[in-house]
């Protein structure tokens, strides 16, 4: 058992932090690189031996509040969708959104808008719209966050649920024997847990705790 992690290489703050809470994995199970992807910000990938390079593939999408707005005007938005949803065969449960809103509560009833340039914004209830249609719609996961630190720890968890309980999200026919022992996933989340490295700002995560 193989699970790669690709970070998208102009995901450069990114990077860094996930690869800090994949590093002292100690059996080689999980790889990670950073390169330059033709879809979404990170491609997740849990290699079998009968291996469709796709068919065990997870998307994730990172935006901030204001790249969600600009991708809303311009039309990237609809455009990165149908890539990804082609990407997995249309399986849109392996796509998900996060969404860093800084602060902003985007779930509540508002006449507040988003920038997008000094002569751009976007009303928060429009977004709430996009939002809801990728959620209804078209069946595509979104999880609003608050900073980037939230989204690595997301990931992290993410994946560790996937070391742990891969027939949870994935085909059972595919998953080799792997046995997982129950601790052989926490390393990952080693460097925001420790108390000289904890990462406050993860704890806005709710149901997400390490």
């Amino acid at each position: 058992m193989l699970i790669s992690i690709q970070v998208d290489a102009r995901e450069t703050s990114l990077f860094p932090l996930i690869e800090m809470g994949v590093k002292d994995h100690k059996d080689a199970t999980l790889q990670i690189e950073s390169k330059q992807l033709d879809v979404a910000d990170v491609c997740i990938k849990y290699h079998t031996q009968n291996d469709d390079i796709n068919d065990n593939t997870f998307l994730i999408e990172r935006k901030t509040l204001s790249d969600l707005a600009s991708s809303i005007i311009d039309g990237r938005l609809k455009e990165q969708k149908e890539r990804m949803l082609a990407f997995v065969k249309g399986d849109s449960k392996r796509i998900i959104y996060i969404i860093e809103s800084h602060g902003i509560n985007i779930a509540s009833e508002s006449e507040a808008s988003c920038t997008v340039s000094p002569c751009v914004s976007v009303k928060i209830s429009a977004i709430q719209t996009v939002l809801i249609e990728l959620q209804i719609v078209h069946g595509i996961s979104v999880f609003i966050v608050n900073r980037i630190q939230d989204t690595a720890y997301f990931i992290l968890k993410f994946v560790s649920r996937l070391v742990h309980k891969p027939e949870r999200f994935i085909n059972t026919e595919t998953v080799c024997n792997h046995n997982v022992n129950n601790n052989q996933y926490t390393p990952l989340l080693v460097h925001f847990a420790t108390p000289s490295r904890r990462v406050y700002e993860l704890q806005s995560i709710g149901g997400l705790h390490p």
